[in-house]
């Protein structure tokens, strides 16, 4: 396998790069991207390994197919994806963790009797019994 990421019609050749950015720009118009232009044929390759990563957990398949020579040069293209999912993860972990003590109903989108306990400001010793 010689490690395309866009097979052509068959395996010994890539595909023509300018047959995929026509389609992939054709589809940004459509839905409305500002900027179709701007786009080039390289963020196919990146958009399918990140997106592979997703699915692919092992490095050496995903590399046998990108071509990338080192796991540093794929980690380039997935490691933004890698933190944008840690992030959401975090994101519905506290919305799930957090909201409810806070009163607030996801699905309603708005505060149901939240009950605020405030500590006293001039107070220490009550404050030590809160801590």
């Amino acid at each position: 396998m010689k490690g395309f990421v866009f097979w052509g019609l068959t395996e010994e050749h890539p595909t023509d790069p300018k047959n995929w950015l026509k389609f992939l720009r054709r589809v940004l118009e459509n839905i409305g991207y500002s900027e179709p232009d701007k786009i080039t044929f390289h963020a196919w390759r990146h958009l399918w390994c990140s997106r592979m990563s997703d699915e692919i957990a092992d490095k050496r398949v995903l590399m046998t197919s990108s071509g990338h020579k080192t796991e540093a040069m794929l980690d380039h293209y997935a490691a933004h994806m890698e933190q944008e999912r840690a992030l959401e993860k975090l994101r519905a972990t506290e919305e799930k963790l957090l909201l409810p003590i806070l009163g607030f109903d996801k699905e309603d989108s708005e505060i149901i009797d939240a009950e605020v306990k405030l500590l006293p400001e001039d107070n220490d010793e009550k404050k030590e019994d809160c801590e």
